[in-house]
């Protein structure tokens, strides 16, 4: 096997390990916050937090429902009932922590006194948590390095 080399400068590798500095410095809140934005930003199906909406759902037209996200975050165990609306809860974390999570809401929302109606899941693999860390970091980096040359230019 050949051994492949990359050749990096000063500055890239000062960059670099900046960006890997902030990584390691970014809460959970942050994580959770960018992660929720991206869902949203990406689908039209998931909406806003707490607010109502109404879509297209199979066949049904204009369904009311109600957005709660559990990012990064444990599911609510006293959800509110709310009767203008279907409550779905969107819940994204590692696949362990995703199915103790589900029976938590399960048990919470079971029967006619639940509070949320629909539960949607989505594993998030340790391995892509930090590549958004380091995704995030950098953006840190090069935001804070182009307001810098833009500053003295």
């Amino acid at each position: 096997g050949d051994e492949v080399y990359t050749l990096v400068s000063e500055e890239q590798e000062s960059i670099l390990s900046r960006a890997q500095d902030k990584a390691a410095k970014i809460s959970p809140h942050q994580l959770s916050a960018w992660l929720e934005t991206r869902l949203r930003e990406s689908d039209d199906f998931f909406r806003s937090d707490g607010s109502r909406h109404e879509a297209d759902v199979g066949d049904e037209r204009l369904v009311p429902l109600r957005y709660d996200y559990s990012i990064l975050e444990p599911v609510d165990r006293a959800p509110s009932p709310e009767y203008d609306a279907l409550r779905v809860r969107v819940l994204a974390d590692e696949h362990d922590t995703v199915s103790e999570q589900v029976e938590t809401w399960q048990d919470v929302n079971d029967g006619p006194d639940g509070g949320e109606h629909v539960l949607i899941t989505i594993d998030v693999p340790e391995t892509m948590l930090e590549r958004i860390r380091n995704v995030i970091g950098m953006g840190q980096v090069l935001d804070h390095t182009t307001n810098a040359v833009a500053n003295t230019g």
